[in-house]
């Protein structure tokens, strides 16, 4: 894969672009340090990101391609702006026999997140870097740039996107380590690493990445989900240990998989055997629309409760939202807006379980807590993935959960 033929005057607007993002990226807080600075004044993101997709807004993707004459100023403009850009879909097959879906399965995050992350690994000069999640390139670009093409190895679940890149970031004479393999396993025969970045969702800490991980090393990573935005920075406290907290900053990614073929990782959701139960019909005291809200704070603190668990909503005839579901693979729950009376809300349940009543419970003791920020939550993982858990305020401490989450 040969870099992009840009021309003169695209050249010098691509030039200005870097300048801008760079700036633009200082003045939000998320670049600080002067060495990434640099690295993003200097990769051209254009050669990574050839073309993408864009649906705006719908939910049919067009391809954005630098190839096309008529969408070169879209593409250059987008390239250079903070904007998570899908480089990658993949096909979802419907259960009820429609047309099947097309998915992102791969992207190009937004810029302001990935040197905010970079920055959060806190790396030295010449340590060296496992990054799950190659992508794009971009940021696997940005770290070959700091710390030198032979301190980098990136890994990918899709050899075609690790083939992509390789060709894309030989053009910038780069020459990582590219590995395309399941994220969980890591790379053991590059193995010690002073540092472990993800830059896909996780719901524990893999084994591998802990014994991969040398001492006084530190592993960035995102906690999969579409609502808690959670990030882990967890540092190595013995040599089958990391412990760390949860950071403020919220990032969203997609699920790490370890099949290409699948595009949203492992099922989530409510399975055929929740949805063939008898329905339990109850009423609640909480307000069911209270919990649809933006603190992330609160659906992370719920995800501890209800691990693997998907939220959503009910459509009256008119398509408006009117209660809210809540999915396990065993069991669901659903919540009515309307109350039928004072303080009172219809529920259905279904399942093993009665989940309503896990939420009823975990919103309580959330408000009773004072309505924990997540930087108040800490993680201690062992390479025994049976002993990882999350903790509030101390590991010690009254209030901790299992993981995987």
């Amino acid at each position: 894969m040969v870099d992009v033929a840009l021309t003169k005057d695209e050249q010098a607007r691509a030039h200005r672009a870097r300048a801008t993002l760079v700036r633009k990226l200082t003045e939000v807080g998320a670049l600080h340090d002067p060495a990434w600075r640099q690295a993003v004044a200097e990769v051209p993101r254009h050669v990574l990101i050839p073309h993408y997709f864009d649906n705006g807004g719908s939910t049919t993707w067009l391809a954005v391609d630098s190839a096309n004459p008529d969408q070169r100023d879209d593409w250059l403009d987008a390239v250079y702006s903070d904007r998570t850009l899908v480089n990658d879909l993949g096909t979802l097959p419907s259960s009820s026999g429609d047309t099947p879906s097309r998915v992102p399965t791969g992207s190009s995050s937004l810029p302001s997140l990935v040197v905010a992350m970079l920055e959060k690994l806190d790396v030295q000069a010449d340590e060296r870097v496992l990054e799950i999640g190659t992508g794009s390139g971009y940021s696997t670009a940005l770290l070959c740039h700091r710390l030198g093409s032979s301190n980098v190895t990136s890994l990918d679940i899709n050899p075609r996107l690790v083939d992509e890149a390789r060709g894309r970031l030989a053009a910038l004479h780069y020459t990582p380590t590219l590995i395309a393999g399941d994220g969980a396993i890591g790379y053991p025969y590059g193995a010690p690493y002073d540092r472990i970045i993800a830059t896909c969702g996780v719901t524990h800490v893999p084994s591998a990445w802990i014994r991969q991980l040398g001492a006084g090393g530190r592993i960035v990573a995102p906690l999969d989900g579409t609502r808690e935005g959670g990030l882990m920075v967890l540092d190595k406290a013995a040599p089958d240990e990391v412990t760390g907290r949860f950071d403020a900053m919220l990032t969203f990614f997609m699920p790490m998989r370890d099949d290409p073929d699948h595009p949203w990782g492992p099922a989530r959701g409510m399975s055929h055997t929740a949805r063939g139960c008898m329905a339990h019909d109850g009423t609640t005291d909480l307000d069911p629309s209270t919990l649809i809200s933006d603190d992330h704070d609160w659906w992370l603190f719920l995800r501890l409760h209800l691990p693997g668990a998907t939220f959503g909503h009910t459509l009256d005839p008119a398509g408006r939202r009117d209660g809210i579901s809540v999915h396990t693979t065993a069991s669901s729950a659903i919540a009515a807006f309307a109350p039928i009376g004072p303080d009172e809300w219809r529920t259905t349940q279904r399942g093993a379980g009665r989940i309503w009543d896990t939420v009823e419970s975990a919103r309580r003791t959330w408000e009773r807590l004072g309505m924990p920020r997540r930087t108040r939550l800490g993680i201690t993982a062992l390479d025994d993935t049976n002993h990882q858990y999350v903790w509030l305020d101390d590991p010690n401490g009254a209030y901790s959960w299992p993981m995987p989450l």
